[in-house]
């Protein structure tokens, strides 16, 4: 799947913990967060992680769009191509859907990670476990087994095994991701509301 081959790099990975860095300890380092006194800091800490997470969305929409343009300009006229965007069957279709969906779900886990961590731990300690996470989901989805189903993308074989399997993969993948969400924001949010500006 395309969206597979863009995130088999560890650079967009480690680019999101990087735009997190940016967003949440690069102004608390450099004492700019006074800026911001007419704001309540719960009301400052939504408003960067919400900002953060529409960049995501906004990039995988884009990321959309620009597939769907390559598609229906060049690859319809090939051999191979069709104009069909989904499968005949509602499984398949579900189940190729989802790859996408695995993959913001482990985005949105890696900014509220970068989030959390950022918070708590220098720079470059944030990067290395980043780094580290992100291999780590990216081999347990290869490998797959009962360790590997706390990481969204480890559901990628399940979302395949029909219209059971794929109803299963989305909710446990999203069940995973919320669960990692709301443990991370509330640790960050803690930590945020607490940070000498």
């Amino acid at each position: 799947m395309m969206v597979s081959s863009a995130d088999s790099f560890i650079l967009p990975s480690l680019t999101l913990y990087f735009l997190a860095i940016s967003v949440f300890r690069k102004e608390v380092d450099e004492h700019t967060m006074f800026l911001y006194r007419d704001l309540g800091r719960k009301q400052i800490f939504w408003s960067k992680y919400l900002g953060l997470l529409a960049t995501i969305v906004i990039f995988y929409g884009f990321f959309f769009v620009t597939s769907a343009f390559v598609h229906y300009v060049r690859v319809i006229h090939l051999p191979f191509g069709s104009p069909a965007v989904f499968d005949v069957s509602l499984a398949e279709s579900l189940g190729n859907v989802f790859g996408i969906v695995a993959y913001l779900l482990k985005d949105i886990l890696s900014v509220s990670l970068a989030t959390a961590l950022c918070l708590y731990l220098k720079n470059i300690t944030t990067m290395i476990i980043g780094f580290l996470v992100t291999i780590t989901m990216m081999i347990l989805a290869v490998i797959g087994g009962p360790i590997a189903m706390l990481f969204p993308t480890s559901y990628v074989a399940l979302a395949n095994e029909g219209l059971t399997g794929a109803g299963l993969a989305y909710l446990g993948a999203i069940g995973v991701t919320l669960v990692y969400v709301l443990v991370f924001t509330k640790i960050a949010a803690k930590k945020f509301k607490n940070l000498e500006f």
